[in-house]
């Protein structure tokens, strides 16, 4: 009996996850522009062009002026993450970038719910109480609706929970 349980437990475990990650492949594109999201786009390229010309160009010719360029205020690992992938897949049309953005930070965020189940499952030995609390973690309306198109907080949340 404790082999067939534990094989539910699995099986369970494995049918949650996968319907949170297909939940948010269904609505990703769902999510409309932030008023944030052209700038952190701009942020985001202008970093990562600066950083594709360190590591493979003549940086003491470079056009990047950190002095008179305002967009060095604010974190940019999220968007330069965002802005390599469009790069590797060849991204260029805007809406098209978004849609990967909102996906990204969804699937950050999903990374973190599976680190937040092991984290929950070691401290109380709990598998129901692991599964609760990354169903009240992912149903929380603000939380899930900011998944997609919110790459500060949220991220940083997950990032936390890793």
């Amino acid at each position: 009996m404790n082999i067939k349980s534990n094989k539910f437990n699995l099986i369970f475990l494995i049918f949650t996850f996968s319907s949170i990650y297909l939940t948010g492949l269904i609505v990703y594109q769902d999510y409309g522009l932030n008023i944030d999201d052209p700038y952190y786009r701009y942020n985001g390229d202008y970093f990562y062009n600066f950083v594709k010309e360190f590591l493979l160009g003549d940086i003491s010719t470079s056009k990047f002026d950190f002095k008179k360029d305002l967009n060095i205020a604010t974190p940019v690992l999220y968007e330069i993450i965002v802005s390599i992938i469009c790069d590797i897949l060849k991204i260029s049309e805007p809406k098209k970038i978004y849609e990967v953005s909102h996906l990204t930070n969804f699937s950050i965020f999903f990374l973190s719910l599976i680190f937040l189940y092991n984290i929950i499952l070691k401290r109380f030995k709990n598998k129901l109480l692991s599964i609760l609390s990354v169903l009240i973690l992912f149903l929380s309306p603000r939380i899930f609706s900011e998944s997609f198109y919110n790459s500060r907080d949220i991220f940083f949340l997950s990032m936390t929970v890793v």
